[in-house]
């Protein structure tokens, strides 16, 4: 949580927490501006923002609680499951909370207004639902597991394809009962979207699903190049090389079959979530490192198996405190130099004293050309068409693109050009800076970092 409040920080967050701002103006999603994402997490953030603040660290808290809340899930999956083995039983319930929780991916995106945290705690929460399901042979749980595979899908479509393997797990018994269940408990959470899309279908349709499978990857030629690097990083990193072998290792203790039947089949969801997600996120161009981590918390259960049998079988199996203590200073250490890494980012304190001068130096209801943080932090609402930089890469029809509220780069380079805007703050480098002429239209420049802020038009 410290860390949440002073050194998270991501370029994306802007156009989240600005679209949840806009929410809580009144504005409808895909309606009234363009969104990219299933909106439930927008809408997640517009609650926490009428009941507290339309702040970053309000954001950054909600986020930051969901995905402590998913660390602890995992934990104590983990207590209740193994406890055949009564002095291992709290060691493995910590090694599962320390493989998740100081996780880089998840240190550093659960913690952001990013819908990664919210995504992480849908995902845990409806294993545990499903879980339950087949546990006390009760169809009612499997509304919770479909709520919150929905939950997870309905704040991200990188989650999409765990619902479908929850879903047919499930199936084992009550088929019927079962499966009207988990749809029914589904469908609850993809409310908010379904209203949006009565009103527009077709809009919608473009923003939520059709946005991210044809235009993602629009001046990006090499994303497949991009998705190999990101399937092979894990080569670079210790801290997965060190989940890999306890996965491992974890795959011979199973099948010596000294693991109860009940735990083995869920040991056996665990493994097909992160078999069919794996697929599914290197399939996504461009995907990201940080996708990954919706599948750690069952990494980290598949990986406490291997930790157990190393101890055990390698180890002092009387002695676990040892390799605890190594355990944990392995993961301490790398979470550490993975901060330590990036002390030279940017933080969202630069974005306030951006902001700030925004403010002192734009008229009320003048015109202002920024990034969405600028927009979200100084409060001023942007430009119809502004609401999203990555949609200036389309080149749609004009009765499209209306409706879609977006305009393309060329359309930006001639209002820059022709000093439409009052104020113009700025994160490009100086080759852009000096193709839009930008220092001879405003008399005053100031620069934060590699930011810069001009104003005063030279020809009013």
């Amino acid at each position: 949580m410290v860390y949440a409040q002073t050194m998270a920080f991501a370029w994306d967050e802007g156009f989240h927490l600005l679209a949840a701002q806009l929410i809580m103006r009144g504005m409808k999603p895909y309606i009234d501006f363009f969104h990219a994402q299933t909106p439930l997490y927008a809408y997640w953030n517009a609650f926490w923002f009428r009941l507290f603040h339309d702040s970053w660290r309000t954001a950054h808290t909600a986020s930051t609680l969901c995905t402590l809340l998913a660390v602890w899930l995992t934990g104590a999956y983990v207590y209740d499951r193994f406890d055949w083995r009564k002095n291992w039983r709290f060691p493995m319930a910590y090694a599962a909370v320390l493989i998740v929780g100081l996780n880089s991916q998840v240190f550093e995106f659960g913690t952001i207004a990013q819908p990664y945290g919210l995504c992480l705690l849908g995902v845990v929460a409806a294993f545990r639902f499903a879980v339950a399901t087949e546990e006390h042979n009760d169809p009612r749980y499997a509304i919770g597991a479909g709520f919150f595979s929905g939950v997870a899908a309905a704040s991200s479509l990188l989650t999409a394809p765990m619902g479908p393997v929850f879903f047919v797990w499930t199936l084992k018994k009550q088929r019927l009962k079962r499966s009207l269940a988990f749809l029914g408990g589904g469908f609850v959470s993809f409310i908010p979207v379904l209203l949006l899309f009565l009103k527009s279908p077709k809009v919608v349709l473009f923003g939520a699903v059709k946005f991210h499978l044809f235009y993602r990857t629009v001046d990006w030629a090499e994303s497949w190049t991009q998705n190999a690097e990101v399937a092979t990083d894990w080569l670079e990193s210790p801290h997965t090389m060190l989940i890999g072998l306890l996965v491992l290792l974890g795959f011979v203790f199973m099948a010596r079959n000294e693991i109860p039947m009940s735990l083995r089949t869920e040991l056996h969801l665990c493994i097909w979530l992160c078999l069919v997600e794996s697929a599914y996120l290197v399939y996504v161009r461009p995907t990201f490192g940080r996708y990954f981590m919706f599948e750690v918390p069952f990494l980290a259960i598949l990986s406490v198996v291997g930790l157990y049998y190393a101890g055990t079988h390698i180890g002092r199996p009387d002695k676990p405190q040892i390799i605890m203590v190594l355990f944990t200073s392995i993961m301490v250490l790398g979470i550490g130099r993975t901060i330590h890494g990036s002390k030279g980012d940017y933080r969202w304190s630069d974005w306030e004293k951006i902001a700030k001068k925004v403010n002192e130096v734009t008229r009320p209801g003048g015109l202002i050309y920024a990034d969405e943080a600028v927009y979200f932090v100084s409060k001023r609402p942007p430009p119809s068409g502004l609401e999203y930089e990555d949609t200036h890469k389309l080149h749609l029809s004009k009765e499209m693109e209306a409706q879609l509220h977006i305009f393309p780069k060329e359309e930006v380079e001639a209002r820059l050009k022709a000093a439409t805007y009052d104020t113009v703050a700025t994160c490009a480098d100086d080759d852009k800076i000096k193709d839009e002429n930008l220092a001879q239209l405003y008399k005053q420049k100031v620069t934060f970092g590699d930011c810069s802020v001009f104003w005063d038009k030279a020809k009013p």
